[in-house]
């Protein structure tokens, strides 16, 4: 095998001076030493690995002179410094600038483009349209300062937005009216107008933000008395009407009303001088049949003041006694007819009558009378009865006929029906109801 150090150039040895030193022309490496090789040998100044000239070490290995002016040192580049060439004739790297200003608020740095140190301001916007944004030597911080102003909408009523320095605008608390809200009314109680019997009410009031005034709207009371029967115990209520009962229904009377309105007191007002609707008052009293005055009585205190009755009848009435005879099968009153005149306390007049029947018995009588009025015996209203005396004649049947008189004939003129009754008391003792006067008009 081949060994560099034994005085043998083999394989791929260039040459072997015996030993394993270098600087002696052939290296430990059993090669042949040369200007270029990178290693400084004996009898070279320098060996910068090539055999270029002009770079500080010739192609002989000799050291060239580096620069003899400054400019011969420039590398081109001012962020270094500026280059210079000493009295060694060697370049010496020049002295950076000083780039740091000293302050918080710029970012400092070395632009080659532009052969210049420059002092660029910080970045301050933090994109929040809301804050101002400064950089704060004093404090050597970024500060973002909210500005409420510059979120103002311009509206009063929702409220004064502000500044959230982190999100931006933030809208306002809407503007509360409600201190100034009034409550609805409804009491008796209430004293606008002193009347407790009035219901007292008054609508209530929201109060609303008022963008023209920037202000809360302020409302008042507006109350409405009103007389209300059911909560106030008022004793009625404005509009109605009570119809009160006058006069009477005695009689011919008949009651009306009087008609009064609700005042404005609540109260009803006074009859007193009202006319009483519809009531028929009493009149005085005639002779009717009626009570005109309305006191429960007909006709009192009232004569009849007639001064001729002319009447006239003709097969009616009923017999009801005849010579003691009072139950009959048959019978009737023929006729009856007369008249009766009165004028200054004098009374005059007379009639006739016949009358038959026939009894259960089967006795058939007749009776046959013509009378004078002597007196009247009563006066009213209602009816008339006069006195008489009286001669005729009486018939029974087998027994004949016989003159007889009467001791009176009372005769009852019944002016409200025209009926007439006789009442005979003397030689025959009669009774005669129900004769109907034909000439009787009502």
């Amino acid at each position: 095998m081949p060994q560099c150090g034994d005085g043998y150039v083999q394989g791929q040895e260039q040459c072997d001076d015996g030993n394993t030193y270098n600087n002696d022309g052939c290296t430990n490496q059993c090669l042949t030493e040369f200007c270029g090789d990178g290693i400084v040998q004996t009898g070279e100044v320098c060996d910068d690995g090539n055999t270029a000239d002009g770079d500080g070490c010739s192609a002989i290995c000799e050291e060239e002179k580096e620069c003899t002016k400054n400019s011969d040192c420039s590398d081109g580049l001012f962020c270094n410094g500026g280059e210079i060439c000493n009295q060694n004739y060697e370049c010496v790297a020049g002295t950076p600038p000083v780039v740091n200003d000293g302050l918080f608020c710029t970012t400092d740095s070395c632009d080659e483009s532009q052969d210049k140190v420059l002092h660029n301001p910080l970045v301050v916007n933090d994109s929040v349209a809301c804050t101002t944004d400064v950089c704060d030597e004093n404090l050597n911080k970024i500060v973002h300062q909210p500005n409420d102003n510059l979120c103002n909408n311009g509206l009063f009523c929702d409220g004064t937005e502000y500044c959230n320095p982190l999100i931006g605008c933030q809208p306002g608390t809407a503007v509360s009216c409600t201190a100034n809200n009034l409550p609805e009314i409804l009491m008796c109680t209430n004293n606008p107008d002193s009347n407790p019997v009035t219901l007292d009410f008054a609508p209530g009031f929201t109060s609303v933000c008022n963008e023209r005034t920037d202000s809360c709207t302020i409302g008042t009371y507006e109350f409405t008395h009103t007389c209300n029967a059911n909560m106030c115990g008022a004793e009625c209520e404005l509009g109605e009407e009570l119809a009160i009962e006058c006069g009477t229904d005695v009689g011919e009377c008949r009651s009306g009303e009087i008609v009064v309105q609700c005042t404005s007191s609540c109260e009803w007002e006074s009859d007193r001088g009202k006319a009483c609707v519809g009531e028929i008052k009493p009149v005085n009293e005639i002779c009717d049949g009626k009570d005109n005055n309305c006191n429960g009585l007909t006709d009192e205190g009232l004569g009849n003041e007639f001064e001729k009755l002319k009447y006239s009848a003709v097969n009616t009435g009923d017999v009801i006694l005849l010579d003691g005879f009072s139950a009959f099968s048959e019978e009737r009153v023929d006729f009856f007819h007369g008249w009766i005149y009165q004028e200054d306390g004098r009374v005059d007049g007379e009639g006739s009558l016949h009358a038959r029947g026939t009894s259960s018995n089967g006795t058939k009588v007749q009776i046959n009378l013509k009378f004078t009025v002597i007196e009247i015996i009563e006066s009213d209203c209602e009816k008339v009865t006069w006195r008489n005396s009286a001669r005729g004649t009486y018939w029974v049947y087998g027994e004949g006929t016989e003159a007889i008189e009467e001791d009176y004939v009372d005769v009852t003129y019944y002016l409200l029906t025209g009926k007439i009754k006789v009442v005979g008391v003397g030689d025959v003792d009669f009774e005669f109801e129900d004769i109907i006067d034909n000439n009787f008009e009502g």
